[in-house]
């Protein structure tokens, strides 16, 4: 958290008060299962905010998942909901056999990953 200090002087009358600024912060903490990496692995975010990650898969890898903290996934990006308390977010790699890396784009701009063929 941050404190700012705030001093006053006046006639005879001095004194100091610490207030605090920019609310309470989160922690989103993660769980990454599979091959490939979350950048951030956490983040500390204040109170009503969103925390922005970039799941990246490892070669003969693809991301299947990211879940958690009310968050919505496009391409590799997951940004989080509104953050009011700590939570997790679960991330799933899978090895890409049997997967082919399609991307799709549905008419009303749904994207579609990683569709088994």
């Amino acid at each position: 958290m941050r404190f700012v200090v705030m001093c006053v002087v006046a006639l005879a009358l001095m004194g100091c008060e610490f207030r605090r600024i920019g609310g309470p912060e989160f922690v989103v903490s993660s769980i990454v299962a599979g091959e490939g990496e979350l950048s951030p692995r956490s983040a500390s975010v204040r109170d009503g905010t969103r925390a922005e990650f970039e799941a990246s898969p490892a070669n003969g890898w693809v991301l299947e998942s990211v879940t958690g903290c009310n968050g919505t996934l496009t391409g590799n990006q997951y940004v989080t909901g509104r953050i009011r308390n700590d939570c997790t977010i679960r991330v799933t790699f899978v090895e890409a056999s049997g997967w082919s890396s399609v991307t799709l784009v549905l008419p009303d701009g749904t994207v579609v990953r990683e569709v088994r063929l």
